[in-house]
């Protein structure tokens, strides 16, 4: 399943196979590949107009709302901006991309939060 920020009704949407099958408020998802497609970036940046070109992949674990239950103390805020770098990236420390996680928070104020096993890579551009 793929998730991404609906920017004009302020959810999540959930696609699968090219075809958005839910809207939700907030979701929790596992196994997790944090997925930006680089053309959808340039183009971003060519016409500085955003498009969905970066995505959560991974198993949708509660997508009913009551994803507040995921909260760990371990967890990180990540987000992603495509006139920063080219990836997923954590709040705290910007200088590190976010390529992996175990589970995903994707909570209804619009923020992202990361847990469990992550897989950190340095950012160079």
């Amino acid at each position: 399943m793929y998730a991404h920020r609906n920017l004009n009704r302020h959810v999540w949407s959930l696609t699968r196979r090219g075809i958005v099958v839910a809207h939700v408020p907030a979701v929790v998802m596992e196994d997790c590949e944090l997925r930006v497609r680089p053309g959808g970036r340039e183009r971003v940046l060519r016409q500085q107009r955003k498009n969905v070109h970066a995505f959560i992949v991974g198993e949708v674990v509660d997508g009913k709302g009551g994803a507040t239950a995921f909260f760990e103390k371990d967890a990180m805020a990540c987000t992603y901006n495509p006139y920063r770098t080219g990836c997923f990236y954590l709040k705290d420390q910007p200088e590190l991309g976010v390529t992996h996680a175990e589970r995903v928070l994707l909570d209804a104020n619009g923020k992202m939060w990361v847990g469990g096993k992550i897989t950190l890579k340095k950012i160079t551009d």
